[in-house]
């Protein structure tokens, strides 16, 4: 039996965007630690780029630790958004497939402690042979553009083919969740791959619910009531 307020499943997530830096405000957010830091005080991308990549860092240390994932999106993240919108697709969808990409290689460099895992992401379910044929279409074009701009190692990921980014698109799509802060759980910071908080299914009357905790990137799912043996561990994925 599993008492109420009993964390049961805490997993950081394997690929993270952020909606933090997306609104203008006094503050940004490191792209490395996920800490507030002042504009005035932030450091922005050193990449000599046209279009700026958006990313932002709170000290020296942070841009250096994270200088490998920059490096491998730093070129792909401006052209995001004609992607998205030249094949009507979410522009998030985009972020997580290019973040999870960088993941792989970073997981094969053993660099992605305590996260979860290139096979468990891989092994959610996607649901494509269900998804709609225009929605479908419309994710395909944009995959095809979307590794078109990869770095080659990127492209290695995937073995130069886009087939199995659609279907990882249709997973994300299927299994992703929003994180809420640490502090309140009311303030939405962004969009996350859980592996394993996916496999709860859904009830009108759940026994357990999922909240974002410290560290940044991380989900933990807690019991609200006793929860006997045998009885499945179900959250609401709705507003309840």
């Amino acid at each position: 039996n599993i008492p109420a307020g009993t964390p049961i499943i805490v997993e950081r997530a394997f690929g993270y965007v952020s909606f933090f830096n997306l609104t203008s405000g006094s503050k940004v957010e490191c792209a490395n630690c996920r800490k507030e830091v002042q504009n005035v005080n932030a450091i922005s991308c050193s990449c000599k780029k046209d279009e700026s990549c958006g990313a932002f860092y709170c000290n020296q240390k942070c841009l250096e630790e994270d200088q490998k994932v920059h490096d491998l999106e730093c070129g792909v993240v401006p052209q995001l958004a004609t992607i998205a919108r030249t094949n009507d697709v979410d522009l998030t969808l985009l972020r997580l497939v290019l973040r999870a990409s960088i993941l792989r290689i970073m997981e094969k460099e053993e660099r992605t402690e305590n996260r979860s895992t290139w096979k468990q992401a891989v092994e959610m379910v996607s649901h494509e042979s269900k998804t709609e044929s225009k929605w479908l279409f419309s994710i395909t074009a944009a995959m095809r553009a979307l590794i078109k701009v990869f770095p080659d190692e990127l492209k290695g990921v995937w073995d130069g083919n886009a087939d199995g980014m659609v279907t990882l698109a249709c997973q994300i799509n299927r299994n992703c969740h929003s994180i809420t802060d640490a502090d309140t759980q009311e303030r939405v910071i962004g969009v996350d791959i859980f592996p394993s908080c996916a496999l709860t299914n859904h009830s009108c009357y759940p026994n357990c619910h999922y909240y974002g905790i410290e560290p940044c990137e991380t989900m933990c799912v807690r019991s609200l009531r006793d929860i006997k043996q045998g009885e499945e561990i179900t959250v609401s994925y709705i507003d309840i």
